[in-house]
């Protein structure tokens, strides 16, 4: 869905329309005399909503959908690592959040952030906690932010799951969330 001077334009993409046939995967924006579109929302198979503002006319863009992962198991005693990918929200402020289920989620306007609000979540919030190195910080020019899962020696602790959760952050344009990462990425301490 597109935005521009006061006018909405919506475009499906879909891979093929008769027998033997295939449509082109890049819908094309007229904008009249606009010099840019306001607002573009890109509504992904998956259901992941990415929003792109202020975007120039007579450009071809290549959208690459978020993605959020893990480096993998976690062991006690180490590391592991997760990546938030949002392409088209460079320079925007990020939070990677952990919790302890993905059973309800929490609401953020349109989207929801696939993880639970509790104790984890919130010590996460604190950009200085000391086992989740990076939580908060300013999407790099990649589109790319990550922050390090540091377990400790604790051997009690093996065999629990995490969830991960992202969401990206452009009070100016968006009241609740800019990009909220509709999948949870788990992590097993081992």
């Amino acid at each position: 869905t597109l935005h521009a001077g006061g006018l909405t334009q919506r475009q499906y993409v879909r891979s093929g329309a008769g027998f033997l046939s295939g449509n082109d995967p890049r819908p094309n924006f007229g904008l009249g005399n606009e010099s840019q579109a306001n607002l573009v929302e890109v509504i992904w198979p998956c259901g992941q909503h990415q929003y792109l503002t202020n975007v120039a006319a007579n450009q071809m863009l290549t959208l690459v959908e978020p993605t959020i992962s893990s480096t993998g198991p976690a062991p006690v005693g180490g590391s592991s690592t997760v990546t938030m990918s949002v392409p088209g929200d460079e320079g925007l402020p990020y939070m990677l959040l952990l919790s302890f289920s993905n059973q309800v989620g929490v609401a953020l306007g349109n989207q929801t952030l696939p993880i639970d609000f509790d104790a984890l979540t919130a010590a996460t919030l604190d950009p200085l906690n000391p086992f989740f190195v990076g939580s908060i910080g300013t999407v790099d020019a990649n589109g790319d932010a990550s922050a390090t899962l540091n377990v400790p020696p604790i051997p009690l602790l093996s065999g629990l799951t995490l969830y991960a959760g992202g969401l990206t952050s452009d009070p100016a344009n968006f009241p609740q969330a800019r990009t909220v990462l509709n999948e949870a990425v788990s992590i097993l301490i081992q």
